[in-house]
């Protein structure tokens, strides 16, 4: 609980490490934010995190967040297709609404379902992701059951900086972007623009409207996908520790897909004011609010469009103390307002939560402790209590051992609670208690953990067969897991891999003892990289065990093994040459019953980006 961490600017953090490897040197460690919500190095964060860079991301080559987050540890999608289709996460084997997620610290998702869509972001937006793992309602209120995922987008550069990139791939596709961005004295700024547009593949098998499952209908056709978006950033350092900045971005897409309704319309949009001020030394303070949206049309040759708009207004503001040389507290007040717009006739349309929390780390030694308490009060629902504790113990500089205990909670959503003529309104928030047990080695060269955890769900909201398959509290889970791996870097080397177990067990007793559908009980994620001075390659191959596609676990989903590989040539010091092959074997495999997973494809770019 180092005096330095209360000065770190939040919009100046960087210099993150890729996952399962480690950096060079020990001040070259990443800084986290999302584990505490203050600025934390992450060899002293008592959570599992995981820290993405925007030089992973351009080195995998990946277009939308969903490419980004596939394979990380804990991390599973459950795809409907190609390229833009609905894509739902499911972290430790939680529901795929039980996962808290932040653009630039403000909350984003839809109201009406819940979730957001990974599967629309561009990856060209994302300056570093960060994933922590483990409930965190604690610090963050609802929704933050499985973990949290917060995106920060790219803000500006230290010299003016022209990039960009341009490139083809297999289904008629097209994608490009382009960015400026720089500083001035003590202000900075970014404008990026990127543009995707593919033919795309038929997402549903046509066995669909035979057999009446999956998207329920038989469309052989082309499933195509554009999206536009833009994302800027505006900010001025008066002085370390004292800035104010803006930032937002706004993505439009269009969609075809297989079903009842078969094409949709929408953009996600969102604009962020963030400040900090370093009263004293010993002091400082944030404050961030935004607005975001996410709005959808959808449409079929059978009905009326459908139209989901929803609003999400928030406002944070975060004190730290450094007590003294070995404590420090933080505390802070969260405002939400969720609206929406919609051709259904809703019987509420707004709500509002106000939320505080109090935290307390403390360092003694080898031992780090941090303890955390929240409450909440939702004007739906009533009021929340929940809390969480967090130990650790250094048994040697490179090797520590963690424990953890956490409550955390599910706010139902609009469509739960009062959609015409399905929701109920009497519905009660999920509930969850976790406990956790990691240990990690870390060096220079090496990196190993393993880690253990049992989570217990209480009140799921799922369909009452007794009362028109209404939504009701009626279900239980019991999630036990483990993830562990390695990572290795010698010379121009670097390979690694991740383990995922995950035994997610139904307690309804309808299906007591089932496994929850589409969570296949064992992923894994292994890599190698090769760097050259010139040029670089490397191998990802991502495996899934069995799932089942249904509660009853008699429809099952097959395992599967994906091979991705990639390589880039630098034509110039400014210019380089990016190619990839995905699902190099051809794998035939399902992720969700019916909708077909993308087979062999490529993807061919050029890029421009000069040496600051």
């Amino acid at each position: 609980m180092r005096k330095p961490y209360l000065i770190l600017p939040a919009g100046f953090l960087a210099g993150l490490v890729c996952p399962g490897l480690v950096q060079a040197t020990e001040l070259e460690q990443p800084v986290v934010v999302s584990a505490t919500r203050l600025p934390q190095s992450a060899n002293e964060t008592l959570a599992s995190v995981t820290v993405i860079t925007a030089d992973d991301i351009q080195k995998s080559q990946a277009r939308f967040l969903a490419d980004v987050l596939e394979g990380q540890p804990g991390v599973f999608f459950s795809r409907n297709g190609g390229a833009g289709k609905s894509a739902s996460l499911f972290m430790r084997g939680t529901e795929s609404d039980h996962v808290l997620v932040l653009v630039d610290g403000v909350r984003v998702g839809s109201a009406t379902l819940g979730t957001f869509s990974f599967a629309d972001f561009p990856a060209h937006m994302i300056e570093r992701v960060e994933i922590v793992r483990g409930p965190r309602s604690s610090l963050y209120g609802a929704d933050a059951i499985g973990g949290v995922i917060q995106i920060f987008t790219r803000k500006g550069a230290s010299e003016p900086l022209v990039t960009g990139g341009l490139g083809f791939g297999s289904d008629q596709t097209v994608q490009g972007d382009l960015r400026v961005s720089g500083s001035r004295d003590k202000a900075y700024g970014s404008l990026g623009l990127q543009g995707f547009d593919t033919q795309g593949e038929n997402s549903c098998r046509t066995e669909a409207g035979v057999d009446f499952r999956g998207c329920y209908a038989s469309e052989p056709d082309k499933d195509g996908y554009r999206n536009q978006g833009v994302n800027a950033a505006a900010g001025y350092a008066f002085s370390p520790g004292n800035l104010i900045e803006l930032s937002g971005h706004y993505v439009d897409y269009e969609n075809e897909y297989d079903g009842f309704y078969n094409r949709s319309e929408g953009d996600q949009n969102q604009l962020t004011l963030h400040a900090e001020a370093l009263p004293s030394d010993a002091w400082s303070v944030s404050f961030t609010a935004g607005r975001a949206e996410d709005n959808s049309d959808n449409f079929s040759e059978q009905a009326l469009p459908s139209r989901f708009n929803t609003q999400k207004d928030s406002a944070t503001l975060i004190n730290a103390w450094q007590a003294t040389d070995r404590v420090l507290l933080s505390f802070g007040v969260d405002y939400l307002q969720e609206s929406i717009d919609t051709v259904d006739v809703f019987t509420v349309n707004e709500r509002d939560n106000l939320g505080g929390f109090v935290q307390v780390g403390a360092e003694y030694g080898a031992f780090n402790v941090e303890l955390s308490g929240r409450h909440d009060e939702n004007e739906a629902f009533g009021s929340q209590m929940t809390g969480g504790l967090a130990v650790g113990y250094a048994l040697t500089s490179s090797l520590r051992v963690t424990g953890s205990y956490g409550t955390a909670f599910k706010a139902p959503t609009f469509n739960e609670l009062y959609y015409p003529g399905y929701g109920n309104p009497n519905l009660q928030p999920e509930e969850s208690e976790t406990t956790e047990l990691g240990l990690k080695y870390q060096d220079v060269a090496h990196t190993a953990y393993v880690t253990v955890y049992d989570s217990r769900v209480d009140n799921l909201i799922a369909a009452d067969s007794t009362n028109n398959f209404s939504p009701a509290n009626i279900s239980e889970a019991r999630i036990r897991g483990l993830e562990t791996g390695f990572g290795f870097r010698r010379d121009v080397w670097q390979w690694g891999a991740d383990l995922s177990v995950v035994h997610a067990e139904n307690q309804d007793a309808g299906y007591q003892g089932k496994q929850l559908p589409r969570r296949p009980e064992r992923t894994l994620k292994v890599f190698a990289d090769y760097t050259a001075e010139r040029w670089s390659s490397g191998l990802d191959v991502i495996a899934a065990g069995q799932a089942w596609d249904d509660l009853a676990n008699t429809q099952p989903l097959a395992r599967w093994t994906r091979f991705d590989l990639r390589a880039d040539y630098a034509l110039t010091p400014d210019w380089l040459l990016q190619g990839k092959i995905e699902n190099l074997l051809d794998e035939d495999y399902e992720t969700a019953g019916y909708y077909i997973e993308p087979g062999l494809g490529y993807q061919v770019s050029i890029r421009y980006q000069p040496k600051s």
